[in-house]
């Protein structure tokens, strides 16, 4: 059954889309995926010449393949991203530029990564001038286009050089999408507007790996083919596509039993593609494919949810929201923390010392991470309010000079209180011309309420009120 024709039941009558809630369940959820991806850098690594701790058991498998979590990143990085340019071209609402979009993207992202990325390579290399093209590659954001460089410096930043590359896609197609859906003529127009970035992103996607796979026979280890762009486009675009299903939806959720058997599925998925992991090219495509899958669909039975239903409720807790909120610092600090202990050899890179390694390293990272945060990826963060919607640098004085002539324009519309304007002529009878409107003399030229120049009473009120309005609105420049 699809969403879109679900019964009208809301979750109230504002769509959440609309007023921008912030999904703490989303948030725990993204908490809980970075604190996977932890445990799977200290389970790598043990890696060592006789493999890794519980090898061929079921356990085994699940620690090797929480690295498959980084989907979930990119499935809800996209929905929560392209939700409002889906909603700006279906119904008109928003002034989101490419430009804005592209100043608010780079401001969350590039700040903190080439922060840590100069520290990083700068406490690696010992000998200048050292790889300068490492470096040179990862503050382009290229070095996934580089086997040979790709981890370097910080292994697992080639998630963020795929996300610029997603940010410039969005910036690219936007304008013309939502240009197409402001002349359609009907909705299923526009919502085929909106849809086909998303349909473009997957069936490239398929098509690159359908030709490394079956044509060029590209091994599992050739990291700039299956870590690069192209290999992740389907997860983008699914979460495109989620999106777009989720503001057509206008609100309409789904019924508590399609949401559980949607998470009951969702888990069988998962548990699947782990069961089918090898290590060929092709088996651990299609592992990430069916992880793809589940996460879009865990996605959904939370979007699709009341917001007062038990699951949303249950995840929604402070400490792995917390986590979700400080997941970008986490995600790029608790590598180089790890190996800054092995080169001090604080921790051994040994079988049994794994469980240990996960718990310091988590112990470490989440604190580091946290001040990481509010030092510097929250101040960052309120950079973004010097720039408009459009790109362009908000004009603070042309807000106020607009939010002046509104209220002006309201007063002027309404009738006049006939009542008031007596009161206010009794109070200037009884304390005289030059009296305070709490009845206290002040001497001639001294700054009362009404301010130097102006008249008391309401007649003079309203005429400095209007002349304050004409030279509100007059444009910057002129006397």
């Amino acid at each position: 059954m699809s969403v879109i024709s679900l019964p009208a039941q809301r979750a109230s009558q504002t769509p959440a889309f609309e007023k921008n809630v912030r999904h703490a369940d989303i948030d725990s959820l993204r908490g809980f995926a970075m604190l996977a991806v932890v445990v799977s850098t200290a389970y790598q690594y043990c890696l060592n010449a006789r493999g890794q701790l519980y090898d061929g058991t079921w356990l085994g498998r699940v620690l090797l393949s929480l690295d498959g979590v980084i989907g979930w990143f990119f499935v809800v990085s996209a929905f929560l991203l392209y939700a409002p340019i889906v909603r700006q071209g279906l119904t008109g609402r928003g002034v989101m530029t490419p430009r804005g979009f592209l100043i608010r993207r780079l401001l969350r992202a590039v700040p903190l990564y080439w922060i840590a990325i100069i520290v990083v390579w700068a406490y690696r290399t010992s000998n200048l001038p050292g790889d300068w093209r490492d470096l040179a590659e990862h503050l382009t954001f290229t070095e996934v286009f580089d086997s040979k460089r790709i981890f370097y410096t910080i292994g697992p930043a080639w998630f963020i050089a795929d996300e610029v590359m997603f940010y410039l896609f969005i910036a690219a197609i936007m304008t013309a999408t939502i240009r197409h859906c402001h002349r359609a003529k009907t909705r299923e127009s526009r919502l085929l507007a909106v849809s086909a970035p998303a349909l473009l992103l997957i069936l490239v996607s398929w098509g690159f790996k359908a030709w490394e796979l079956f044509v060029s026979h590209v091994p599992a280890n050739h990291w700039s083919t299956w870590y690069g762009p192209l290999a992740w486009a389907d997860n983008l675009g699914f979460g495109m596509l989620l999106a777009v299903v989720w503001v057509a939806a206008d609100g309409r959720l789904l019924s508590p039993r399609v949401l559980i058997g949607t998470r009951v599925g969702a888990g069988i998925l998962f548990a699947a593609a782990v069961a089918l992991r090898g290590q060929s090219a092709a088996s651990v495509a299609m592992f990430h494919e069916l992880c793809m899958i589940s996460f879009v669909a865990l996605l959904a039975s939370s979007v699709f949810a009341a917001p007062d239903a038990l699951w949303r409720r249950a995840l929604a807790r402070p400490f792995l929201a917390g986590i979700g909120t400080i997941s970008f610092s986490l995600y790029i600090w608790h590598e180089p923390i790890l190996l800054f202990l092995s080169d001090h050899t604080v921790i051994g890179s040994t079988q049994t010392n794994f469980w240990l390694i996960a718990v310091l390293l988590l112990v470490l990272s989440v604190p580091i991470a946290f001040v990481s945060y509010w030092v510097i990826e929250y101040p960052v963060g309120h950079l973004r309010s010097l720039f408009a919607p459009g790109g362009g640098l908000r004009d603070y004085y042309a807000d106020d000079r607009v939010r002046l002539a509104m209220v002006e324009d309201r007063d002027e519309d309404q009738p006049p209180r006939r009542s008031l304007a007596r009161q206010g002529a009794g109070r200037d009878h009884h304390r005289g011309a030059g009296a305070d409107v709490d009845g206290r003399p002040h001497r001639s030229g001294e700054v009362g309420p009404a301010g130097p120049g102006r008249r008391d009473g309401p007649a003079g009120h309203g005429s400095d009120v209007r002349r304050a309005r004409h030279v509100a609105v007059r444009p910057e420049g002129q006397a």
